[in-house]
């Protein structure tokens, strides 16, 4: 695969990343925020950033 996307959580925080592979080691190419879990604004960020990855 040479293109990976994926979500990190770290505590309240959500990442959407993406990771590309190079001389057979896979590389995080791209880190973007969005949304945390810590406020209700966030969750709804985090929940409209998944509802959008989904289509």
């Amino acid at each position: 695969i040479e293109f990976l996307p994926g979500i990190i959580m770290q505590g309240h925080d959500w990442n959407f990343v993406t990771t590309i592979q190079r001389d057979g080691k896979a590389f995080i190419f791209h880190k973007l925020p969005i949304g945390t879990t810590h406020t209700r604004q966030g969750i709804f960020k985090v929940l409209l950033a998944l509802q959008y990855l989904e289509h």
